[in-house]
């Protein structure tokens, strides 16, 4: 971030009230909104109606003023965003700094009770937040830092990061934002401009920034979804292909029960095989192998039998190719739309990404869920639990599912709808997670990220350092009828940016209940 863009964001926002403030549940970006007419001074400008601390890679890491419009699911609840809530609103903003030339920023805020301090750090792997109280204790945090700072958490007295070096040095550690603006808006762009056409000039450059971000990110879903449909759609052509060849033979199997039937020995038992003389072959004679322990009569009967299943099935197979068929098409049509949409780095073309996603999740064709008679499942049920069971730091329970059957039994018959549901992201397989809650009680941050580590673990994704796990009320969670065993619709959730933590994961692996650890 250029030098002089803290001056001019304390010359718009020093002096006005907080009206609100919001956590984006992806991202852990924060946003502070302000009273539009302030206690002195010109109005908030049209671009901006909140102070944006943004976030993650070193695109988009900035504190700038926006125009924030969240929807109700983008907010994370829980106790940070109540903290910062019952600390910021109603409070004034009475300094805006830069007290070193660390990328670290610092904002106080004083109220008529209490004054706190919010403390921007803009480095580091994705930059952080911390909200504390007028005895520097962290009232709020975006996440708990690693390393030497580990100990930072909710409570804990603040420890300010190691000094790093001066950013107008160029060192790489400190460099990152100013030089990404520098290299993609050019800082002669903002000569001439007055503070507010500059704040502005550069909230639209980081808006463009975003948008391609959540344009790559659905760029890649789309194609890991377009490859595991074509990957699955060959594997049912192949299945559907080998059936149509058992369905050929059909008629063979009709004439060897004919044959049989008229052998001299249709009511012997204990035969391997029968010689019969075949009138389909010009009176030759060949050996038909049968059951020997059952009669030829019986063998004959078995063959008509499966022929007959046979004939009943080919009207299904080929109905179920010619699907396929028609699936391929969509998807080489969702291909053709993908590479159209590539280059469109504007708000319609983010929309249309958007609409192609749904459209190829839309494709996906689950095979038929396996019956199950009530009594085997009553059965498994008492045998074993369908669920692995963990505490988090503050004594929540959590369970994970042991297996596809097992995700369906956790999430459709034990989970309640005010229980929180959690399943990695990306359309990578994983198992479900379900945080039990009692009634009107809500999910800590420390207890979210708590669950999320073991959806990550119990995933194809364990092992990644990062991840992105979906998690909403279990009464968003549906099982369509047809669908595969394992695999739910779920009809709004928000996404938690996680970072792996092995210190977490193994306090929650010890919490295991008996029989329980992985």
């Amino acid at each position: 971030m250029p030098q002089e863009l803290p001056r001019l964001l304390a010359d718009v926002l020093v002096g006005r009230v907080v009206r609100g403030a919001a956590i984006a549940a992806g991202t852990l970006d924060l946003a502070i909104f302000f009273e539009p007419e302030p206690l002195r001074g010109a109005p908030l400008p049209a671009f901006g109606n909140a102070l944006r601390i943004a976030l993650g890679n070193g695109k988009r890491r900035r504190m700038l003023l926006e125009q924030v419009r969240w929807s109700r699911d983008e907010h994370l609840d829980g106790d940070n965003s109540r903290a910062l809530e019952h600390a910021l609103i109603g409070t004034q903003l009475v300094a805006l700094e830069r007290p070193t030339t660390d990328l670290c920023y610092q904002l106080r805020f004083a109220g008529a009770a209490s004054t706190s301090t919010l403390l921007v750090e803009l480095f580091g792997g994705s930059g952080n937040w911390f909200l504390l109280d007028d005895e520097e204790r962290i009232l709020a945090l975006a996440k708990k830092p690693s390393g030497q700072r580990s100990m930072l958490t909710i409570g804990a007295r603040f420890v300010a990061a190691p000094r790093r070096p001066d950013p107008r040095t160029g060192d790489e550690a400190g460099a990152g934002p100013r030089r990404g603006l520098d290299a993609s808006l050019g800082l002669e762009a903002l000569d001439g401009l007055d503070g507010t056409a500059v704040l502005e000039r550069v909230a639209q450059h980081y808006a463009a920034i975003d948008r391609e971000l959540v344009a790559l990110e659905l760029l890649r879903s789309i194609e890991v979804a377009l490859a595991r449909e074509t990957k699955s759609l060959a594997s049912r052509r192949h299945g559907l292909e080998q059936r149509r060849s058992a369905e050929a033979r059909a008629e063979d199997l009709r004439r060897e029960g004919e044959l049989l039937l008229a052998s001299r020995d249709i009511t012997k038992r204990g035969l391997a095989v029968v010689r019969v003389t075949d009138w389909y072959a010009e009176g030759s004679e060949r050996d038909i192998e049968v059951d020997p322990k059952l009669d030829v009569r019986a063998n004959a009967e078995r063959r008509f039998e499966r022929a007959r299943a046979l004939d009943e099935g080919r009207a299904h197979t080929e109905r179920e190719l010619s699907r396929l068929d028609s699936v391929e098409q969509e998807l080489t049509q969702v291909g053709d739309r993908l590479a159209v949409l590539r280059n469109q780095n504007d708000e319609a073309g983010l929309e249309d990404l958007r609409r192609l996603a749904r459209d190829v999740a839309s494709l996906a064709r689950p095979k038929q869920q396996p019956k199950t008679t009530p009594r085997k499942a009553e059965h498994k049920t008492r045998a074993k639990k369908p669920y692995r069971e963990y505490t988090s730091l503050d004594g929540t329970k959590i369970w994970v599912g042991r297996g596809r059957t097992e995700n369906d039994q956790l999430t459709l018959r034990h989970a309640r709808g005010n229980d929180v549901w959690l399943h990695i992201g990306g359309g990578i397989a994983g198992s479900h997670v379900v945080v039990r809650l009692d009634r009107n009680k809500t999910a800590s941050l420390e207890t979210l990220l708590d669950a999320a580590t073991l959806a990550l673990w119990f995933s194809k994704a364990r092992g990644r350092p990062h991840a992105e796990v979906l998690y909403t009320p279990r009464k968003h969670v549906r099982k369509p009828k047809g669908f595969a065993a394992g695999l739910v619709e779920v009809l709004r959730s928000k996404t938690l940016a996680l970072r792996f933590e092995p210190e977490r994961l193994s306090r929650l692996l010890d919490t295991a209940a008996r029989g329980d650890s992985d």
